[in-house]
């Protein structure tokens, strides 16, 4: 979606677009994402084009060669990952789809959003989130899992804030569907070069931004089972517990983070990840050394992190203990 969207300005702003036949959307064409013949198409898909002004009628998922007499290519406007700067038209545009949709800054909703991935910390996540949603509710945060609501009332929502802390995820991209946010934006990273990602979605957009990028990330035990491959979109990371606590109190002006509390998080995190994996790793001969080597990374940090604080000492007894 994020390599694509960007195209449908010139649908809206490029003429007569009753002459448009059809738009051609190419779904990936991986077995795994395909069910009963049909592509699996990303959450808020149609909602997704609906807001960018887009009928369904229109769609063309094009899931094998196809023939066209004439076809226009649009021009990419917001290139992900490249570091070019999202085209100006398109910010105007997006703004004028958030002028549509009737998004705007509604005074009855938080002003303070933490951007909550702890319903995903088997699926790609930085360890003790769950002490950090507390954390930041006690300093006033409203705990927002975007999962849980539609499109637009998550674009209505971020609209509001006036300061929103993202934990990295794929909420993050949803930050490329508004124009502009009046607020400063805080992302706590699970990979270390994320900066570099979102960097282009995250600053033409918000008034002042800032990435936490102190992590150390372990092998990922998830095995995509239809592709029979690891992947490390979904491997768990270990920040650096003391820099975590500088980070929130320097740049959010936040007390009171329990050191303790956030590395017992840290602790639980890394052996349940390991556990939760351990039996589906074991029985493929293929990545079943991954098992050791995840324990011997989760070893290697936690000596590392054990001058912080005592509490990280049982990761240490994890990393060496036998199965």
């Amino acid at each position: 979606m994020a390599e694509c969207i960007h195209r449908l300005r010139l649908y809206n702003e490029g003429g007569d677009r009753t002459k448009v036949k059809k738009v051609i959307f190419q779904p990936k064409n991986r077995i795994p994402d395909f069910k009963e013949g049909l592509p699996v198409l990303p959450p808020h898909f149609y909602e997704t084009l609906e807001y960018l002004g887009m009928e369904k009628s229109k769609v063309c998922l094009q899931t094998k060669q196809m023939t066209v007499k004439n076809l226009i290519v649009s021009e990419e406007e917001s290139l992900f990952r490249s570091g070019i700067p999202v085209s100006k038209p398109f910010l105007d545009f997006l703004k004028s789809c958030e002028a549509n949709a009737n998004i705007k800054n509604d005074p009855a909703l938080p002003k303070r959003l933490y951007v909550s991935r702890t319903p995903f910390r088997l699926r790609g996540a930085f360890a003790g989130e769950a002490y950090l949603d507390k954390f930041m509710e006690n300093n006033g945060f409203d705990i927002f899992r975007p999962e849980a609501y539609p499109l637009i009332e998550q674009l209505k929502r971020y609209k509001s804030a006036e300061q929103i802390v993202f934990a990295e995820g794929a909420a993050v991209h949803v930050m490329e569907l508004v124009g502009s946010v009046d607020a400063n934006v805080y992302l706590l990273q699970r990979k270390k070069n994320s900066q570099r990602v979102f960097k282009q979605v995250l600053e033409p957009r918000t008034v002042n931004t800032a990435y936490f990028s102190d992590v150390h990330e372990l092998p990922s035990l998830f095995q995509h089972q239809n592709l029979k491959i690891v992947t490390q979109g979904s491997a768990l990371s270990i920040p650096d517990i003391d820099k975590m606590a500088h980070f929130l109190q320097q740049e959010l002006r936040l007390d009171g983070f329990d050191k303790e509390m956030f590395a017992g998080q840290i602790v639980s995190d890394v052996i349940n990840y390991y556990r939760h994996y351990h039996s589906a790793v074991w029985a493929d001969e293929t990545i079943r050394p991954r098992l050791s080597l995840y324990k011997e990374k989760v070893t290697h940090i936690a000596e590392k992190l054990l001058v912080q604080t005592d509490a990280i000492k049982s990761l240490v007894e994890f990393g060496h203990s036998s199965d």
